[in-house]
């Protein structure tokens, strides 16, 4: 009897841990959004720095840290704006208008994703409060069917979607990265070599086929562990790998070090360098990511 309740609290604590943890990185990503949405409503301002840059362009010189002009909006007080000393005058103004153009854009995207992330937060919370009330063996038993019933339910309801034709499946972690799935060798081709940038990560999973992974690097943003984490996974469940048993090493690299195979088929490539990640695939783990598919 010691021993039925002893693993009934090990399970509970369990599933309480893997909770909690889901949480506090749901709750990190909402945090991050926020941070960004109130930056990016910011980008009238940006903008005008632009403006500003491009009246005053006669004083831009090479090397220039910052410029003090007066601000033609605002009865001519005097404004500081910050340069890049590495840019040439013309690219000063480039990087102010095409933040802007990016922060606006963005609005939509950013407000959406936060929606997201807050009902999933609701949802992650009435888990937890069901699971503390699960005093028996039997109340755990339910609670984990309950459970897998949801999963399986969410599944079925992201695979019913209707989803555009694009060489990409498109997958949002919780902190805010965004990670492409490539759904065939010449779709593969296509994200490594056309849609990914130099500095983005690549992954796929070591000696088996599989589709081509990318992890979007952020400005100014390092990629978080559990975001790389999640792209893993992504390696192995579209892979040959995803219906075997045991644990699979993926191939994490930066996109500059990977290369086409001269007359070798779509989707071949060749790396630099690169370094390896083992990890046996969590079937839960790949249904909470499915959950944050993009369109």
């Amino acid at each position: 009897m010691n021993m039925i309740k002893a693993d009934f609290e090990r399970e509970k604590k369990k599933y309480r841990r893997s909770l909690q943890k889901r949480l506090k990185r749901i709750g990190k990503g909402i945090d991050e959004k926020e941070k960004a949405l109130q930056e990016a409503r910011n980008w009238q301002s940006v903008e005008h720095a632009g403006n500003l840059l491009k009246t005053y362009f006669f004083k831009l010189t090479p090397k220039m840290s910052a410029i003090t002009v007066e601000d033609f909006a605002n009865d001519n007080q005097l404004v500081t704006i910050a340069l890049d000393p590495k840019l040439e005058p013309k690219d000063q103004l480039k990087i102010y208008y095409q933040k802007s153009k990016k922060q606006k854009k963005s609005l939509p995207f950013l407000e959406k994703a936060i929606e997201h992330l807050k009902s999933e937060k609701l949802l992650h919370e009435s888990v937890l409060s069901a699971l503390i009330l699960c005093e028996t063996p039997e109340k755990l038993k339910s609670f984990q069917q309950e459970l897998s019933r949801r999963v399986q339910s969410n599944i079925k309801k992201e695979g019913s979607k209707k989803v555009k034709s694009t060489p990409v499946h498109v997958f949002h972690t919780a902190s805010g990265h965004v990670i492409l799935v490539g759904k065939s060798a010449q779709a593969n081709d296509e994200l490594t070599f056309q849609m990914a940038k130099g500095d983005d990560l690549w992954l796929h999973i070591s000696a088996l086929p599989g589709s081509h992974i990318v992890i979007r690097k952020k400005q100014n943003a390092q990629i978080d562990e559990e975001s790389l984490l999640d792209a893993v996974h992504l390696a192995i469940y579209f892979s040959k790998a995803r219906h075997l048993q045991g644990a699979w090493e993926v191939t994490v690299t930066v996109r500059k070090y990977v290369f086409r195979i001269k007359g070798a088929p779509k989707g071949k490539v060749s790396l630099s360098k690169c370094k390896n990640i083992k990890v046996i695939l969590d079937p839960a783990r790949v249904a909470e990511i499915k959950e944050r598919k993009g369109q």
